[in-house]
């Protein structure tokens, strides 16, 4: 427990998930309540989270496809979508609900790709030129960035 503690300590303390989910961020969230909160950092979203089902997601979740599978084998409960918006520009951030941590990781692993690199959000942290994935407790985040922001700014 006391490792778990230190990790959490650790994470920023702007880290948008940690903030919309009231600092505890390894409790199960429940997947009526709100993932990704208004505003993190100077980052301000202008509209509300979308929910969306997995059909939703394009391409590389389509039925039939390795990416559905692992979202049904991992046992999503829940996808959120928002915008953010700040002087630098706007960026999306898209956070899956798993129904434990290690379902959340089997995602995020999944989700990394070659060259990404680790852009200091937490213990598992990821990114690439124009996007991020960041995993806290039960929770997977993917972001996509324009040119204009780096990953690292999600910290912010």
């Amino acid at each position: 427990m006391r490792k778990l503690s230190t990790r959490l300590h650790c994470l920023p303390l702007r880290l948008a998930l940690v903030l919309a989910i009231g600092g505890s961020a390894l409790s199960a969230v429940p997947a009526d309540s709100p993932l990704l909160p208004g505003q993190f950092g100077a980052w301000q979203s202008p509209g509300p989270s979308q929910i969306l089902k997995i059909q939703d997601l394009g391409a590389p979740w389509a039925s039939g496809t390795i990416g559905e599978r692992i979202l049904k084998e991992a046992g999503v409960l829940k996808i959120e979508e928002r915008t953010y918006q700040n002087a630098e520009g706007s960026i999306t951030l898209r956070a899956y609900l798993l129904p434990d941590p290690s379902s959340a990781f089997e995602l995020y692993t999944y989700l990394l790709a070659p060259g990404m690199r680790d852009i200091g959000i937490g213990e598992n942290s990821a990114g690439g030129a124009n996007d991020g994935r960041f995993l806290v407790g039960n929770i997977v985040v993917e972001s996509s960035l324009p040119s204009s922001v780096r990953p690292e700014e999600l910290r912010s």
